[in-house]
């Protein structure tokens, strides 16, 4: 007897570990572990861009589980759900530098963003803006701080001092 490639697909789909999508099911929450374990990891500085294969070592899974974790749970592929995620923590450190002398550079390095051109595309495309011009504008508003809390500390010194006459 024959196998026809037919035969052989059907078998080995049968014998797929892959759970069955149920909705609000115990699937589901396996799903929700996956992405979770997974959002995880990507939340934390790595310097290193994803890589599809090291995440899924990571989570234990295969591609197939992790693709069908993010599909279920955000209805988006993994890559596109954690390179947005990443892009979004890339803006919260541009909108509050660590210093005035931070640069765009050093952040999308730190989130694993290492081509520099791509980053600024994407970036100005998800948020409307170059990543310098949000950088420049948080410099900005620290520096008009710091000068204010400045000019209020010497004019609490000026109350507190006694004028020598």
């Amino acid at each position: 007897m024959s196998s026809s490639p037919c035969s052989s697909t059907r078998f080995s789909a049968q014998q797929s570990s892959e759970p069955k999508s149920i909705p609000g099911g115990r699937d589901r929450q396996h799903y929700r572990q996956i992405v979770e374990l997974i959002e995880d990891m990507a939340r934390g500085p790595t310097d290193e861009p994803l890589h599809i294969d090291h995440i899924c070592r990571a989570a234990g899974v295969s591609q197939r589980t992790l693709r069908n974790a993010f599909q279920e749970i955000h209805g988006s592929p993994p890559y596109r759900h954690l390179r947005t995620m990443r892009m979004g923590e890339a803006r919260k450190a541009l909108l509050s530098p660590a210093s005035s002398t931070q640069t765009v550079t050093e952040v999308a390095m730190h989130f694993g963003f290492l081509e520099l051109g791509r980053f600024s595309v994407e970036y100005r495309r998800a948020f409307g803006e170059c990543p310098s011009a949000t950088l420049r504008r948080a410099v900005a508003a620290v520096r008009n701080m710091e000068a204010s809390r400045r000019a209020r500390m010497s004019g609490m010194l000026s109350l507190v001092t006694p004028s020598r006459a």
